[in-house]
């Protein structure tokens, strides 16, 4: 019940997504997601996966995806009240997760419980993740 009440909202976040564009669909058992604007998709899982941009189409009418960044995944780490998980690629790729508790509205109108940073290398993306509070706009 968890996995689809947080399945319903991120679908609902991706419009401009094609169909199997799920979050959970990133990673294997995923037990932790997020997302934000400008179009990216964070799930934790087997393994960590980063989507930057969103899938369209290209000329022959296959999909593309703009970029999927994988990490191996590490255990998230509590400290003063921020889950944390830090990863690094055997190339030396850094990401770092932070989820702050504390109600996150997204654009659509949801509400998350938890503030997302996610810092990969100099890039710094902010949004909303964590379980569902509180359904979008009709």
């Amino acid at each position: 019940m968890t996995r689809l009440l947080l399945t319903l909202p991120l679908l609902a976040l991706a419009a401009c997504a094609t169909a199997g564009n799920e979050p959970e669909g990133l990673v294997d058992n995923p037990v932790y997601q997020a997302l934000g604007s400008p179009s990216w998709q964070l799930a934790i899982g087997d393994d960590i996966a980063l989507r930057l941009g969103h899938d369209h189409f290209d000329g022959d009418g296959g999909p593309l995806v703009a970029a999927i960044y994988r990490y191996p995944r590490t255990l998230a780490r509590d400290w003063e009240g921020v889950r944390r998980w830090h990863s690094t690629t055997g190339g030396g790729s850094n990401i770092v997760i932070e989820a702050r508790p504390g109600p996150c509205t997204s654009p659509g109108g949801y509400q998350f419980e938890d503030n997302v940073r996610v810092t990969q290398g100099s890039r710094v993306l902010t949004g909303c993740g964590g379980r569902l509070i509180r359904g979008g706009q009709d």
